[in-house]
């Protein structure tokens, strides 16, 4: 896993690109050029343990959160576990 200040090469979902930004530790979804909506993480025992995720508000109930499901991607190849604690 990378651990510097660049973000992680993304996974594309549904016309989406989600990016690991690992010093951050987050996953990003960039909304409309501008916001982004973020599924925060740690690791814990090698795992990826998945907290809560946010939405700007004047996107929330637009269905963006459920877009953030190339996390899953980005961890299947990493080889990782998640642990989803949203």
């Amino acid at each position: 896993m990378r651990h510097d200040s660049r973000p992680a090469k993304g996974v594309v979902s549904a016309q989406f690109q989600v990016n690991d930004n690992q010093a951050q530790q987050r996953f990003e979804l960039l909304i409309a050029d501008g916001p982004l909506a973020v599924a925060y993480y740690r690791i814990e025992n090698g795992a990826i343990v998945l907290v809560p995720t946010e939405v700007p508000y004047e996107f929330s109930g637009a269905g963006f959160a459920t877009k953030l499901d190339g996390v899953f991607a980005l961890v299947r190849q990493r080889g990782a576990r998640v642990v989803p604690k949203c």
